[in-house]
């Protein structure tokens, strides 16, 4: 698990700011993400020049679980 700070996302924030400059182009991230946190993950993603917008998968329940997002280029 990693640590969440006050409002859940600061490791999120983290690594899909710092996402586009350690991916090669047309590489993947994948996020687990809390099921009350696709709209968060989605506007973080949009704030990181060069990453499409997440395409958020569900699990077997249905819940939001994993943001998947690409490098372009």
């Amino acid at each position: 698990a990693l640590s969440a700070g006050p409002d859940g996302l600061s490791a999120l924030r983290e690594i899909i700011a710092a996402a586009p400059a350690r991916l090669a182009p047309g590489g993947s991230l994948l996020l687990e993400i809390g099921h009350d946190q696709a709209d968060a993950v989605t506007r973080l993603a949009a704030s990181a020049p060069g990453l499409t917008p997440p395409r958020v998968v569900r699990d077997y329940a249905r819940l939001p679980r994993v943001a998947v997002m690409r490098k372009m280029g």
